[in-house]
């Protein structure tokens, strides 16, 4: 699966907006709070801490929500998808994101 890095300002508050069939994932740095607003389908987000430990994971994340983590400084976003996805606890190995 393809890894995006959307460490902009611009690029971190538009997430997966605008991206109709995109089919990777996009992480997004020094982000510990996502929408879902203006989205048109709904979207499976972890947030990883700056070791690569996922400190919240959701499926399915319909429009118009809201999600946040305080322990993470990062988030993983990918259109919602039946193939796995991280759970709580999960360590993505190799995965190292700057302190906020």
């Amino acid at each position: 699966m393809t890894l995006e890095v959307a460490d902009g300002v611009l690029s971190r508050l538009r997430g997966l907006l605008g991206k109709r069939g995109y089919r990777g994932m996009l992480l997004l740095t020094r982000c510990n709070d996502i929408h879902t607003f203006g989205m048109s389908e709904p979207i499976d987000v972890a947030f990883v801490t700056h070791d690569g430990r996922v400190t919240a994971s959701y499926c399915k994340v319909p429009p118009r929500c809201r999600l946040r983590s305080s322990d993470a400084v990062a988030t993983l976003e990918r259109r919602a998808s039946s193939d796995p996805w991280f759970a709580c606890g999960d360590s993505i190995s190799g995965l190292k994101v700057g302190n906020r």
